[in-house]
Order: C-alpha cells, then structure tokens, then sequence
C-alpha cells in the first residue's frame, strides 16, 4: 500500500517521503509470501465498487512490466448459501455485484462438482463464479512499484526507519525517526499489521482484528487439473474453517512453504473437497519432495 500510494502522488508531482520500518521487500508486513488474491464478489457493494475502480490502476501499472502481475484465472465461491459471516458470504456477495451490475455465473452442487472436480459436496450447496478474479504475482508486482519509486524524482525512499514520535507543530508534522526529523504537511500512514504501533504515537487507536490464514505452496510435478481451476474460495462450516486456492503458477522453484499445523489442516480439508485418487496423488507429492522446507 505504501509503494503503491507514493507512486500515485509521485506521478501527481508531489514531493514524498517513504519511510520503510524495516527493508523494501520485505517478509515482515502484509504484503508477504507470494501471491494474493483479486476478486470482485464482496459481500458489500462499496467493496464490489472499490474492486471495479481499482482495474484500470492494474492496468496501468502492467504497462511497466513484461512480467503478468494478475493472471485472470477466475473466482469461484461455494458453500452453504444461508450461511452469514464476515467472508465468505455468498448470498450477500451476489446481491452486492447485481447492484454493482457485475456479472457472474450462478452454480449448483452438481455443476460445481461436474466442472471444477470436486467431489460429495452437499446437495444444499450453491456457487459463484466471476470471471474477473486473478492471481496477483505478488512479488512482481512490490518490484515493479519499488523501481518506479525509484525512478521517481518525486520520490524519496529510506528503509530502516522506524517512526519514534510524531507531534503536530503549527500545521506541520514532525515525525522522528533514528536519523533524524522529518517535517510534511500530510501524512499517509500505510502500516498494516503495524497500525496502532504508529496511531499510538498519535494518542489513539483503531479496533482491529488479525486472521491467522492457512497458505502453501506447491511445487506442480504434472499437468493436471491445476491449469484450469479458478482461484477458490472454500468455507468448510462444521468446523468454521477457510480454505483458499489462488494460480500459485508462477512461484519460484519453492516446494512448500508452511507450517506443520497447516500442512496438517490442509491434508485433512483436502480429503473433504476432492475425490480420495486425486488425494492420494497430492500426498505422493508432498511427502517424498526433495528439499520440503517447513518453516
């Protein structure tokens, strides 16, 4: 979001400083791991409205990179219908994209099944599928804004610069940082997870509330179904668990990269979504992978 947001203001003219906690790139913030996911079906249609106005800004962006950042691969939702929760909510997701006039393709059960190869879904259940969704080539896509930042003579870049103290002085804020004070009519605070960290310095705070997610990355061995899948959504309701498929297509050579709790979580959940020789292959695979990083 930071990069993001100073490469808007850079093409604006306007005179930025980034201030980075730790270095550009990296592994500590929200914007880890791989890849992420980019859908349309919201539950709220500001959300679907947000979703639609932020394309043309990915387009653009793409017009700097020979590198693909979103791979339109679709987003497909199932699950029980009725069900009301904070993601996942299919119902309401459809009735926010109708509003928004986005289209997208209603399934049943069986559809699901007979076209995306799952297998003993209950009968109660319904799905979406929206063909605007991608997969966001999440490193490719933090290196190109970085070099555009770069580029920038609008922009000015410094990592390693935790903020201390921020004190508002006739208008202008002073923020300190280990080499110094710096002093900006505006500030845009972009810290993520970090967010009440920097906000206490302000003397308040935001309630928010953090969602361990379970990710791996598989490192594809044959050609099978995984070229033509959506991204996937899943909500597993007995156990109120979430799974969620992204297009991991474009990850480096990289294994698995996971926990034991997850990889656990996800050989079990697996045995509920596909049918049991598709499960057995996907333990082949992981079990004898040379290299299998658990971390």
């Amino acid at each position: 979001m930071g990069l993001a947001t100073s490469y808007q203001l850079g093409k604006r003219k306007a005179s930025v400083l980034v201030l980075e906690r730790f270095k550009f790139l990296n592994q500590q913030g929200s914007s880890a791991g791989f890849s992420r996911q980019y859908r349309i079906p919201y539950p709220d249609e500001y959300m679907v409205n947000m979703a639609l106005e932020a394309q043309p800004y990915w387009d653009e962006l793409q017009t700097h990179t020979p590198k693909t950042l979103m791979d339109k691969v679709g987003t497909l939702w199932f699950g029980d219908p009725n069900v009301h929760s904070t993601e996942g909510n299919i119902a309401a997701a459809e009735k926010a994209m109708d509003a928004a006039g986005v289209k997208y393709t209603t399934l049943t059960s069986k559809e699901v099944e007979d076209q995306y190869h799952f297998r003993n879904l209950p009968s109660n259940y319904t799905g979406l599928f929206q063909a605007d969704g991608a997969s966001i080539d999440l490193v490719a896509t933090l290196e190109t804004l970085h070099d555009l930042n770069l580029k920038s003579p609008s922009v000015t870049l410094k990592e390693f610069s935790p903020v201390y103290q921020i004190n508002q002085i006739d208008g202008i804020f002073h923020v300190t940082t280990p080499e110094g004070t710096h002093l900006a009519k505006k500030l845009v605070i972009t810290p993520g997870p970090y967010i009440n960290n920097v906000l206490n310095l302000l003397n308040f705070k935001v309630s928010v509330t953090y969602w361990e997610m379970a990710s791996a990355y598989f490192k594809k061995k044959q050609n099978l179904i995984f070229n033509t899948l959506p991204g996937l959504y899943f909500r597993k309701l007995s156990e109120k668990t979430e799974i969620s498929f992204t297009d991991s297509r474009k990850l480096p050579g990289t294994t698995l990269v996971t926990s034991v709790w997850h990889l656990i979580l996800l050989l079990n959940h697996l045995q509920v979504l596909i049918s049991a020789p598709l499960f057995q292959t996907l333990r082949n695979w992981l079990i004898p992978l040379n290299g299998l990083k658990i971390t």
